[in-house]
C-alpha cells in the first residue's frame, strides 16, 4: 500500500487504505507520515497474526502428542492395583514449586497425588511415569524415556520400575550410548552382503541384521520384532520347532 502523490490544480492527491483524499498545499509531509503509520499498523498486524498461527499449531501438535500417549497408556489396560507403590518412596526430587492442576500426559487431578516434575518443569503423576519407561522396557527404541527431547531422570525410573525392569533399562541405556563402530557400507545389497558372510540372520519385519549369541531360535530384533533364527519366518516353519523353540 504505497502513498501517490499527483500535482493536480494546485492541490496533491493522496492514495491511502484504498481512498482518496484531497491534500491542501503545505499539507504533503502530514500525509506521507500517515501513510507510514498505516502501513506501520499492517505490519504489526500481519507479525501479530503469524504469531497467533504458530502458537496454535504448537498447541495442536502438543495434544496430538498427549493424545496418542494417552492410548497407548490405556491399551496396555494398567490398573492401580497393578502400579508398583510409588506413593512411599522419597520426595527428594520434588522440586519446590506449585504444581499444576493435572498430569501434563493423562490429564489427571494432581490435588494429594505424588508426582514428579522433569526437567523440562512438565509435571507427571508417578503412574504415567511408570508407563514411559515401561514402553521402554518393551521396545529399546523408546529408551531413554523422555519428555521434550529432555531425558526422564534416572532416579525416577529407578522408583517407576522393578529391579528386573531397571536392569534391561540400564542394559539398553549402555547401548544407546556405546560408541559404535561406523559401517562404511553406503547400500542395502553390501548391507545383505554382510550379513550373509558373517551368518546373521536379518529380521523379516524391518530387514536389520540380527546375532544370536545363545538360547532357542525365537529372537526379537532391536525394534521387537519376532521371529525364528533359524527359518527368518513369522511364525516358524522349521521342522524342527519343538526342538528350537524349547
Amino acid at each position: 500500500m504505497s502513498l501517490e502523490t499527483i500535482v493536480k490544480d494546485g492541490a496533491y492527491l493522496a492514495d491511502v487504505s484504498d481512498h482518496t483524499y484531497v491534500v491542501e498545499d503545505g499539507e504533503e509531509e502530514m500525509a506521507r507520515v500517515q501513510d507510514c503509520i498505516t502501513l506501520s499498523q499492517v505490519y504489526a498486524l500481519e507479525a501479530q497474526r503469524d504469531e497467533i498461527r504458530s502458537m496454535e499449531q504448537r498447541a495442536i501438535d502438543e495434544a496430538i502428542a498427549w493424545s496418542l500417549l494417552s492410548a497407548e497408556i490405556h491399551n496396555m489396560g494398567a490398573s492401580r492395583e497393578d502400579i508398583i507403590n510409588l506413593e512411599s518412596t522419597s520426595n527428594v526430587f520434588l522440586e519446590e514449586e506449585k504444581a499444576p492442576a493435572t498430569c501434563c500426559c493423562c490429564t489427571e487431578n494432581l490435588a494429594g497425588i505424588n508426582h514428579r516434575i522433569l526437567p523440562c518443569h512438565h509435571v507427571f503423576c508417578l503412574k504415567c511415569i511408570q508407563v514411559l519407561c515401561s514402553l521402554g522396557v518393551r521396545n529399546r527404541s523408546l529408551v531413554p524415556a523422555h519428555c521434550c527431547k529432555t531425558e526422564i531422570p534416572i532416579e525416577f525410573v529407578r522408583e517407576a520400575l522393578s529391579a528386573e525392569d531397571f536392569d534391561t533399562y540400564q542394559r539398553y541405556m549402555s547401548d544407546h550410548y556405546r560408541n559404535w563402530t561406523k559401517s562404511d557400507l553406503v547400500s542395502d545389497i553390501e548391507y545383505g552382503a554382510l550379513i550373509k558372510d558373517r551368518d546373521w540372520r536379518q529380521c523379516p519385519g524391518c530387514g536389520v541384521g540380527v546375532q544370536k549369541s545363545g538360547g532357542c531360535s525365537s529372537v526379537r530384533c532391536f525394534y521387537g520384532h519376532a521371529f525364528c533364527y533359524e527359518c527368518g519366518q513369522i511364525p516358524c516353519v522349521c521342522q524342527h520347532k519343538t526342538y528350537l523353540h524349547s
